[in-house]
C-alpha cells in the first residue's frame, strides 16, 4: 500500500516530457500481464522501463504509451528490491479456476525472473508481491479495467 501511495502522489506530478534523470539500474524493466478468466477479466499488460516509460496494451485501447517520474522507478525498483523479488518462488497458484492469472516479469541488474500469481496470497505469496502488481496496474492507467 505504501508503494502504491508513492506512485500515486508522483504520478500526479508526472509529465508528458521526456525525463532527464537516469534511474538507478539501466537494465530495469518489469511487466505484468494478467490473462482472462472465466467471466469478464480484462487481458492486458503493463511494461516500465528504467527510463520511465510506461507501456499498457488492453482491451479499450492498443498499445498506449505513458511517462513515469524517475522518483516512482526508483521508488518501484526499491520495493521490488525490499520484497526479495529475485528469491520468490517461481509460481503461487491456487485452485481456484476462475481467477485470472499476473505473469509478473522484473528485470534488474542484468537478471530477469518471473513470478507467476493466481490467487496467490491463498498459497504463501507474499503481500508485497500483490502490492507491486497493484502499483503496475496505477502506472498503466488502467481506467477501462474492472476493478481487481
Amino acid at each position: 500500500m505504501r508503494l502504491l501511495a508513492l506512485i500515486l502522489l508522483a504520478l500526479a506530478g508526472a509529465s508528458l516530457a521526456p525525463s532527464r534523470a537516469a534511474a538507478a539500474d539501466p537494465t530495469f524493466q518489469v511487466t505484468l500481464h494478467r490473462g482472462p478468466c472465466f467471466r469478464t477479466c480484462a487481458s492486458y499488460s503493463v511494461s516500465i522501463d528504467a527510463g520511465g516509460t510506461v507501456t499498457f496494451v488492453g482491451p479499450c485501447v492498443g498499445p498506449r504509451p505513458g511517462r513515469m517520474p524517475p522518483s516512482s522507478v526508483a521508488a518501484l525498483e526499491a520495493e521490488i528490491d525490499r520484497a526479495g523479488f529475485f528469491a520468490l518462488n517461481a509460481s503461487y497458484r491456487s485452485g481456484l479456476m476462475d481467477v485470472p492469472e499476473y505473469s509478473l516479469t522484473v528485470t534488474r541488474h542484468g537478471r530477469t525472473k518471473t513470478v507467476i500469481d493466481r490467487a496467490g496470497e491463498m498459497v504463501g505469496m507474499p503481500k508485497s508481491v500483490h502490492e507491486i502488481e497493484a502499483a503496475i496496474e496505477t502506472a498503466g492507467d488502467d481506467r477501462c479495467l474492472a476493478p481487481r
